[in-house]
């Protein structure tokens, strides 16, 4: 396993993680065009991660951060910045889906990839074994990728 494979990894959970914007969208406190793209995931976890598995795929074939994270921002069409934003949005404050408490692992991968992307190896591993104990709502973020990354090989072949 590679830091930039590693990063990729994460990148793909905030963006799993970025399709309940719907929950704003819903509640009107969300422009739905700006995010079209991530609602059309499907809306339960273990579809969405499937779902998302193609740009993982693609991003991890690239050689830079800057073409991973173009896998994701082209599919998708936002970028970590604009997730970092949908994280921090107030509305969250109020649901009882994740939103804020994703805010902080965002910045933390979006620090990982500059570091990454920067050839800054110190910061870059501080900032990779940080996000493997990050915790969110559900636990920490290395269990919900390996619960998430279980499910994709309990599938049916189809």
């Amino acid at each position: 396993m590679t830091l930039l494979g590693d990063m990729v990894d994460l990148v793909t959970l905030v963006y799993h993680e970025g399709r309940n914007v719907r929950h704003l969208i819903r509640a009107g406190a969300i422009d739905p065009a700006d995010w079209k793209y991530l609602v059309a995931l499907p809306t339960k976890r273990d579809d969405a991660w499937a779902g998302l598995q193609d740009a993982r795929r693609a991003a991890r074939a690239e050689a830079s951060v800057s073409g991973a994270l173009h896998q994701f921002e082209s599919r998708f069409h936002v970028t970590l910045d604009h997730l970092e934003e949908l994280y921090g949005h107030a509305a969250w404050r109020n649901s009882n889906c994740g939103g804020n408490a994703w805010l902080g692992i965002t910045k933390s991968v979006r620090r990982f990839a500059d570091c990454l992307d920067r050839s800054l190896d110190a910061e870059a591993a501080e900032a990779h074994q940080s996000l493997g104990s990050a915790r969110h709502n559900t636990g920490s973020v290395a269990e919900k990728l390996d619960r998430l990354d279980r499910t994709l090989s309990a599938k049916p072949a189809g």
